[in-house]
């Protein structure tokens, strides 16, 4: 029999072997560098929108005291015309 062969063979295996190791790495170690794109994408989306919604909320915040203010001024408008009168 001839040995060669099989040594041959046995190089061949072994290369493929690795081979499919290497690139299975490769892809496994794109796929997390894809999957922390998106995580870090998600996470400045989501300050985004807490940074609008804080936003938001400062303004309707301070609607509440313009209405608040709105209120006390119509009365004292209110006052000075009774006074006038």
């Amino acid at each position: 029999m001839d040995y060669t062969v099989i040594l041959a063979a046995l190089i061949t295996g072994v290369c493929a072997v690795i081979g499919q190791y290497l690139i299975s790495r490769k892809n496994r170690r794109d796929a997390d560098i894809k999957r922390e794109i998106i995580e870090a994408k998600r996470e400045d989306w989501e300050q985004r929108v807490e940074h609008k919604l804080d936003v938001h909320n400062a303004y309707a915040d301070k609607f509440g005291d313009i209405a608040v203010e709105l209120a006390e001024i119509k009365t004292e408008i209110r006052n000075l015309k009774e006074f006038h009168q």
